[in-house]
C-alpha cells in the first residue's frame, strides 16, 4: 500500500499502525493539536509541535494544563524513544 507521498509501507508498519494503543496515542495527539489551535490560533501552532509536558507514555493526559507549543527541533531533541 502506497502513501500519498509514494512511500510503500511494510507489513510490519501496517500491522503496528493498526494496534489499539497506537491508534489511541495518535487520537490523543490529534486532540491536543485541535485544542491548541482553538486556544492559541492556527498561526501560533503552524510549523510547531504540540508537546505533552508529562508524556502519555508516563501517565500524562491530554488536558490544556499538560500541553505546550514547542519548536519542532526542541521538542524532538529531548525525547527518549527507547525507554
Amino acid at each position: 500500500m502506497a502513501a500519498p507521498s509514494g512511500r510503500v509501507y511494510s507489513a510490519y508498519d501496517l500491522a503496528y499502525s493498526r494496534r489499539p494503543e497506537v491508534k489511541h496515542r495518535h487520537a490523543e495527539q490529534v486532540k491536543a493539536r485541535r485544542w491548541a489551535i482553538k486556544k492559541y490560533g492556527a498561526k501560533a501552532v503552524a510549523g510547531k509541535d504540540i508537546d505533552h509536558i508529562r508524556s502519555l507514555k508516563s501517565g500524562g493526559s491530554t488536558t490544556l494544563s499538560n500541553i505546550r507549543i514547542r519548536p519542532i527541533h526542541e521538542n524532538r531533541a529531548d525525547k527518549t524513544f527507547y525507554n
